[in-house]
C-alpha cells in the first residue's frame, strides 16, 4: 500500500512549477467563464503528463474534463480557477488593488487550482508508478 509521502514528496519536488502556474494565473486574472487562460494553461499542463483532456464541457469554453487511466476507483479532484470583479490585489496581506476596480484573485481561486493540479499528478504519478488500476479525474470549473 502507497503511503501519503509518496504524494507529498512529489508535490514538494514540483512546487517551483506550481508556484510558479498559480503566480501566473495571478497576473492574469479572468472573470468566470471568460478564463480562457487559466484554463488554457492548466490544461495544458495535465496533457504534458499524460492526461486526455475533453473540452469544451456542457457548451462552457473554459470548462474541462481532464483523465488519466482507466476504470475504478475514480479519484475526482476540483480545480477553480476564476478571478472575481473587484477584487484586483498586490500581492500584500493588506488591501491593495493592482488596479482599482478590476478583476483578481484575492479570492484565491488561482491556488485551488493549481493545488488540484498538483494532487491530480501527483496521485497520477503514484498509481502509475506502483501499477495501481484506476483513473484520476481532474473537472476544470469555470466561474465556481
Amino acid at each position: 500500500m502507497p503511503e501519503c509521502g509518496d504524494v507529498t514528496s512529489y508535490v514538494d519536488q514540483h512546487q517551483g512549477l506550481l508556484f510558479a502556474l498559480a503566480r501566473d494565473i495571478w497576473e492574469h486574472p479572468q472573470i468566470g467563464f471568460q478564463e480562457t487562460y487559466a484554463s488554457d494553461l492548466i490544461a495544458t499542463a495535465l496533457v504534458r503528463e499524460g492526461f486526455r483532456v475533453r473540452k469544451p464541457v456542457a457548451g462552457i469554453r473554459t470548462a474541462f474534463v481532464a483523465e488519466w487511466g482507466d476504470g475504478t476507483p475514480v479519484v475526482g479532484i476540483l480545480g477553480e480557477y476564476d478571478a472575481l470583479p473587484g477584487l484586483s490585489q498586490q500581492v500584500s496581506a493588506t488591501r491593495e488593488p493592482a488596479e482599482s476596480g478590476a478583476a483578481g484573485h484575492a479570492c484565491g481561486h488561482n491556488l485551488l487550482g493549481v493545488a488540484g493540479l498538483g494532487a491530480a499528478l501527483a496521485v497520477r504519478r503514484l498509481m502509475g508508478q506502483k501499477g495501481i488500476a484506476g483513473m484520476v479525474r481532474y473537472f476544470g470549473c469555470p466561474a465556481e
